[in-house]
C-alpha cells in the first residue's frame, strides 16, 4: 500500500464501542471505589484534593475541551497539586514550577515512567524515545540522543540552518507580493521540515511542502501525536482489546501497517545517507550514530528509529514560529523594538548570520519569550509514578499519571510577572539590556516547554538556534503584519483559539502580510540564496 494513503488513526474515538465502553467503565469504577473503601485510614486519604467526580466517569467533565484551560482556572481552588480521577486511573496536575521541579526534576528516579499507550507501542515498536520507559533500550537511545545532539555539535548544522531560513524568507516575502498572505503556513512547514530532514539525514535542498520525504515524514507524524492523545483509542481505557485478533481490530490493523511502513522509511532514509557518507562528507545525526554505534551499543533497528524520532521536533518549531509571527502582529512596539536592534547590529548593506546573534540579545530574547508566551504542549507529555511517592505531605500512589500544565507555569505572575499574560521579551533581560539569568528549575530556557528531569527535549539546543535564525532573518527583511480594513485598522482574527493536533498546538489561520522593510531587501535574499545553490548546502 502506498505509505502516504495509509490508514489515519484519529477516528476510533471511545465511542466505537460503547456498550463495552460503558461496562468497562463501570467495572473499572467499581474495583476502584473498592479498593478506596477497604482502605479508609490508609494513605489513599492523604491524596491531593480536586473537584468532586461524577460516580461512573469521575473527572470527564474537567477533561473536555482545552484541558489546560480548565486546570489552570481551578489552580486557585486547589493549589499546585490538583487530583482527578479519569475513570479509575489516578492523575495529579503539576500547577506551579515548584511542583514539576520537586516531583519531575529532583524525583526523577521515581517519575519518569510515560502512561501506558498500547497503540503507540505497536506504532512504533516500542522503539519511539519519548514514549518509552526507563529500560535497557531507553538507556541506549537517550545516551544517543544527547550525544548527537549536545550544544556542541550544533554549529556543524548552522549552513544548513541559515540556508532553510534564507529560502523561508524569500517565499514568504514573494508571497506577500502576489498577496497570498494566508499561505505562509505551508512555508514555515516546509523549512522546519527541510532543516530537520537535513540535520537528521545530511539530505540536500528540499523545495517543496509536497516532497516525498516530507510528506511521508509529515503524515507519520501527524499520526503518531494523534494516536498519542490520552483516550484516542477504547484499548486504552479497557486495555484487554489488546488481545482480540487484528480481524476484530481496526486499531490493531491501522497500527501494525503504521510500522511496517515507518520501519521502511526510517530504514531507507538511514541508509541512503549511510551509503552517501563515502562521496561527501556532510554533518548529520546519522553520521554520529553510525560513527559511534557500537560504543553507544545500539542495535541497528534503534538506530533507524532514533534518526526518525529527532523529526517529532519539527511540528513544534512549525507551531513556535506560527505563534511568533501572531505576537509581532499584536504587539507592533515589540516589532520596532525588533527592528532597532537589527538596524544596530546588521544594518542594510549585509544579511545577518549566526555570528551576529550573541550580540542581539532582544532577539535571543524574543525566542525564550516565544514559546513562553504560548506553549506549543500546554501539558507537555504526561509522567507516570513508578513508585508510591509523598510529596508536601500529600500521598501519590505507584502508576499515578503526572500532568505538568505547562501552560499555566509559563504564565505564572510569581515567576514572570504580573504582565506574564502579555508578550514581552524584554522580561528576559537585565537592567543593562543583556539576556539576564533565566528562572531557578527552568534550565536556563526562561521557561518549562522544553521537558523535566530525565525527559528534557535533547534537541533544544538545536530547536533554538532554528528558531533564532529563522526569526533573525524574518525579521531583518520584512514588515510583519495582518489584514487591514479599508479604515486602515486591523481586521480581527480569532487570538485565543487554537488547533489541537493531538501533544501540540497551533493558531487558528490568520492571515499575515510580510512586506519587504527596505526596496533592496528581497533581492539581497535572491542574490544570496543563489550564491548558497551552488554549494553543496
Amino acid at each position: 500500500m502506498d505509505p502516504l494513503t495509509i490508514v489515519q488513526p484519529a477516528k476510533e474515538l471511545v465511542l466505537e464501542h460503547p456498550r463495552l465502553t460503558i461496562l468497562g467503565l463501570a467495572l473499572i469504577v467499581f474495583s476502584t471505589s473498592a479498593l478506596w473503601n477497604a482502605v479508609p485510614r490508609g494513605p489513599w486519604k492523604k491524596l491531593p484534593p480536586g473537584p468532586r467526580g461524577l460516580p461512573v466517569l469521575g473527572n470527564v467533565r474537567e477533561l473536555i475541551g482545552d484541558k489546560w484551560l480548565t486546570f489552570t482556572s481551578l489552580r486557585e481552588k486547589y493549589g499546585d497539586l490538583m487530583y482527578l480521577n479519569a475513570a479509575g486511573q489516578h492523575v495529579v496536575v503539576l500547577n506551579s514550577l515548584q511542583a514539576v521541579a520537586g516531583l519531575l526534576d529532583r524525583k526523577a528516579a521515581v517519575s519518569s515512567h510515560r502512561p501506558r499507550s498500547i497503540v503507540v507501542g505497536i506504532m512504533t515498536g516500542n522503539l519511539m524515545l519519548p514514549f518509552l520507559n526507563p529500560g535497557e533500550i531507553w538507556h541506549r537511545m537517550r545516551r544517543a540522543s544527547q550525544d548527537g545532539l549536545r550544544a556542541g555539535v550544533v554549529p556543524l548544522f548552522q549552513p544548513a540552518l541559515h540556508r532553510e531560513a534564507l529560502t523561508l524568507a524569500v517565499h514568504m516575502v514573494s508571497d506577500a507580493r502576489a498577496d497570498r498572505s494566508t499561505e505562509w503556513y505551508g512555508h514555515i512547514q516546509r523549512a522546519v521540515a527541510a532543516s530537520t530532514i537535513k540535520m537528521i539525514y545530511g539530505k540536500t535542498a528540499v523545495h517543496s511542502d509536497t516532497d516525498p520525504d516530507v510528506r511521508t515524514l509529515n503524515i507519520y507524524l501527524e499520526r503518531l501525536t494523534r494516536s498519542a492523545t490520552p483516550g484516542a483509542y477504547l484499548v486504552e481505557i479497557l486495555p484487554f482489546l489488546q488481545w482480540f485478533p487484528a480481524w476484530m481490530s481496526p486499531w490493531k490493523r491501522m497500527a501494525n501497517q503504521a510500522f511496517a511502513t515507518d520501519s521502511t522509511t526510517f530504514k531507507r532514509l538511514f541508509n541512503e545517507t549511510k551509503g552517501a557518507e563515502v562521496e561527501i562528507d556532510r554533518p548529520s545525526v546519522v553520521k554520529t550514530l553510525t560513527e559511534r554505534s557500537k560504543a553507544l551499543g545500539l542495535r541497528q533497528e534503534e538506530e533507524f528509529w532514533l534518526a526518525g524520532a529527532v523529526f517529532t521536533g519539527a511540528q513544534t518549531m512549525t507551531g513556535v514560529l506560527s505563534w511568533w509571527l501572531m505576537a509581532m502582529i499584536l504587539y507592533p512596539d515589540v516589532q520596532k523594538r525588533m527592528h532597532d536592534e537589527l538596524n544596530r547590529v546588521v544594518g542594510r548593506d549585509r544579511l545577518p548570520t549566526f555570528d551576529d546573534c550573541d550580540n542581539m540579545p532582544y532577539m535571543q530574547a524574543m525566542v525564550r519569550e516565544t514559546i513562553r508566551w504560548r506553549p506549543i504542549d500546554p501539558l507537555g507529555l504526561p509522567h507516570n509514578t513508578s513508585e508510591d511517592i509523598w510529596h508536601n505531605g500529600f500521598f501519590i500512589p505507584k502508576g499515578t499519571m503526572l500532568v505538568p500544565n505547562v501552560w499555566a507555569i509559563n504564565r505564572d505572575p510569581g515567576v514572570f510577572g504580573e504582565d506574564a499574560h502579555l508578550f514581552n521579551p524584554a522580561r528576559h533581560l537585565d537592567k543593562n539590556g543583556k539576556l539576564g539569568p533565566a528562572p531557578a528549575d527552568t534550565k536556563e530556557e526562561g521557561h518549562v516547554s522544553f521537558g523535566f528531569g530525565r525527559r528534557v527535549c535533547p534537541g533544544r539546543f538545536f530547536a533554538n538556534k532554528m528558531l533564532m535564525i529563522n526569526m533573525v532573518l524574518l525579521a531583518w527583511a520584512t514588515n510583519i503584519d495582518g489584514e487591514r480594513g479599508s479604515d486602515g485598522k486591523l481586521v480581527p482574527f480569532d487570538v485565543d483559539g487554537c488547533i489541537d493536533e493531538g501533544i501540540v498546538v497551533r493558531p487558528v489561520e490568520f492571515a499575515c502580510n510580510l512586506t519587504p522593510r527596505f526596496p533592496k531587501a528581497l533581492s539581497m535574499l535572491q542574490d544570496h540564496l543563489s550564491e548558497l545553490s551552488s554549494q553543496d548546502y
